[in-house]
């Protein structure tokens, strides 16, 4: 095999895999455990960016079960890479990581204070397969104090967006008026997923000849043919193979969908504009991951 696209129910378990293939397979993590979710932070980076334009004066709120999602802790390390300075974190004290304020998040346990002026909302699923009994309300209750409903909706900024990572529990983080508005971009999002992981693969795998800007317009150009969608810069991710060596790559400063190589050099992206960069030809293990912040 020349890649493994891995979720597991393990955290880290990519990391492991990674570390047991030889140096021209690719590792790409697509989800583990409750650890990183690496390319969905990267399809909502892209789709954030699509509705918004620019991360500098965004102002994003991460609704729900924040503690149990590897969706939310790539999309904080992302956000906050791209330059985002107010990230808020909206949820139960049970459901929110106590580490919140290190990274430079604001935690709010009320929806109309964590609610005001935001630009994106951003509701999570409750995983109560990885809960305790009896730690967050159940059902209509938790609705009742964290549902995103349409009049919680109206204290964000009039156009305001609203996201959700899937799949969705209607009635319980998220009313269905709220998810069928037009401020709904979830579906959008869902067609995001698909170019941002076809992106990925396609670099990976050597598309487009790495490392040549002419390869990556035709890139572009040929997943927004087989999308039938207009061609825009892909977002991805990463820092150079410096951050295996242990020291900064130049002040980028990336964390989300982070690719540690054994050798060779990687994709990496620019801050603000979010424009794909390759810095070498030759890509060898491709372990997308985010920097450990335990």
């Amino acid at each position: 095999a020349d890649i493994f696209v891995v979720r597991h129910n393990v955290s880290r378990a990519p990391i492991e895999i990674a570390n047991h293939v030889p140096a021209h397979v690719h590792v790409v993590n697509a989800g583990d455990g409750s650890h990183q979710h690496p390319t969905q932070g990267l399809l909502d980076m892209y789709t954030m960016r699509h509705f918004k334009q620019t991360f500098k004066g965004l102002k994003v709120a991460i609704v729900g079960d924040i503690v149990h999602s590897r969706v939310a802790k790539s999309n904080i390390h992302a956000l906050t890479t791209l330059g985002c300075e107010d990230i808020r974190a909206i949820g139960p004290e049970s459901l929110l990581p106590s580490d919140l304020d290190m990274l430079g998040v604001k935690v709010f346990h009320s929806m109309e204070e964590g609610l005001k002026g935001v630009d994106v909302v951003m509701t999570l699923r409750i995983q109560k397969e990885r809960m305790e009994a009896g730690q967050v309300p159940e059902g209509d209750a938790f609705f009742k104090q964290y549902g995103l409903n349409s009049a919680r909706l109206a204290l964000a900024k009039p156009d305001a967006i609203v996201m959700h990572p899937g799949p969705m529990n209607r009635g319980m983080e998220i009313a269905a008026e709220v998810a069928d508005s037009a401020r709904s971009v979830i579906v959008e999002q869902v067609t995001n997923g698909v170019n941002v992981r076809m992106a990925v693969l396609y670099l990976l795998l050597g598309g487009a000849q790495l490392g040549e800007p002419a390869g990556l317009d035709q890139a572009r150009a040929e997943a927004a043919q087989h999308a039938g969608l207009e061609a825009r810069a892909p977002v991805v991710t990463t820092r150079h193979d410096a951050v295996a060596r242990g020291r900064a790559d130049g002040g980028t400063g990336m964390h989300v969908g982070e690719i540690h190589p054994r050798r060779g050099k990687l994709v990496q992206v620019r801050r603000g504009d979010l424009a794909l960069r390759v810095q070498t030809l030759h890509v060898a293990v491709a372990e997308i991951v985010a920097e450990d912040v335990e």
